[in-house]
């Protein structure tokens, strides 16, 4: 008689495989939807209402927190050792305080509020690794969770590659910039970090919702002293009057923030204090005096939810020496405070940007606005 031997060992090593294979596969297609996700528009406009609130609020004062240091593999890194506050050096004329705000002091973290840091590695678009304090993706499902996906924000891709364009090859040679790169709406600081790691600029920022300021802080902490020196952070809001105002913000989308408008549904409101750009940064100053490709002031990115006419006429010689911007045109958001994308255009073409720029990301009535003066 012949004897048959079945071989289930072989048999079952194969139904493994295959089932390792399917349990990849579905992984991979999950954190691939996530990632499209976070591609898409930042704000369903449909399922948000606003109303103009008056600024009526004041401002509580941040708490203490403790420094974290961790290293980072192949940014840009300087070799500037600065003694007591001379590291402010770097921004000459910058005026530092004012009425119910004060710059970053670079020592210690801001109050998280009762929130908490969820930490990541954030890989900047030249490759160079940074842990980054970030929110749970339930309460930010965009930029947090584009950084868990993927270990980047895509949208700040085109400013490393906008500030290449505009510096000198000789400068961008050396441990730190002679010029300036000048964010308005830092949220958690996904963009300023991508820019930090990647080229060697001196940075300044401007976060009013005091939450994403403080992870933010968090961030820049958790960077040498070296790194973390090249930027002069500012938590407070800009517009066109100097006060007291409020922020509101989307529950699942913190970039969502609004000032002085409400979000359906979003959380309470936070106090924050407005002032104008041009008091922080005066005519006089160094880094703005000259216009044109002289400027030290060479790269702006404005993402403010509407609020960006505001800022312009609270400092519009700024724009003018820039020599290049990358801002959103949303024309939601801009109608709620007053203004619209076609005022917008106007004050950015009479600040010298030409009209055949860039769009970068572009959807119905929301597009990016990317222009490089000649």
């Amino acid at each position: 008689m012949t004897m048959v031997t079945v071989n289930r060992s072989s048999g079952s090593k194969r139904s493994n495989g295959i089932s390792k294979f399917v349990t990849a596969a579905v992984t991979w297609l999950i954190f691939y939807l996530v990632y499209l996700l976070s591609q898409k528009t930042r704000c369903d406009f449909d399922n948000y209402e606003y109303s103009i609130m008056p600024q009526t609020a004041s401002v509580a004062a941040p708490k203490d927190n403790e420094e974290k240091h961790s290293s980072i593999s192949g940014g840009a890194t300087s070799s500037l050792s600065f003694p007591a506050n001379e590291e402010n050096n770097l921004f000459p004329g910058l005026v530092q305080s004012g009425d119910g705000w004060s710059m970053w002091d670079r020592k210690t973290a801001l109050s998280l509020d009762g929130g908490k840091c969820e930490w990541l590695k954030f890989k900047s678009l030249t490759g160079a690794s940074a842990d980054m304090c970030v929110y749970p993706t339930i309460e930010d499902k965009y930029v947090s969770g584009s950084i868990e996906v993927i270990g980047r924000f895509k949208d700040c891709d085109s400013l490393v590659k906008m500030w290449n364009q505009v510096t000198p090859r000789e400068d961008r040679l050396k441990p730190v910039s002679d010029y300036y790169f000048l964010e308005i709406g830092v949220n958690i600081g996904a963009c300023l970090i991508d820019v930090l790691m990647s080229t060697n600029a001196r940075i300044i920022g401007f976060e009013a919702n005091p939450r994403n300021a403080a992870h933010a802080t968090h961030t820049l902490m958790a960077q040498p002293k070296d790194i973390r020196d090249r930027v002069a952070f500012f938590p407070v809001g800009l517009g066109l009057v100097p006060s007291k105002g409020v922020i509101y913000e989307q529950p699942n989308n913190r970039g969502n923030s609004v000032v002085n408008a409400v979000v359906a549904g979003g959380l309470p409101p936070i106090p924050i204090v407005l002032e104008r750009l041009d008091a922080i940064l005066p005519p006089n100053s160094s880094i703005v005096v000259s216009a044109g490709s002289s400027s030290q002031l060479k790269l702006i990115k404005m993402d403010v939810q509407g609020f960006e006419c505001n800022i312009m006429d609270g400092g519009p010689h700024i724009f003018e020496a820039s020599r290049a911007i990358k801002t959103e045109l949303t024309e939601y958001f801009l109608k709620q405070q007053g203004c619209s994308s076609t005022e917008m255009m106007s004050r950015l073409v009479k600040a010298g940007f030409p009209k055949n720029h860039d769009y970068g990301r572009k959807e119905k009535n929301n597009f990016d606005f990317e222009a490089i003066k000649s």
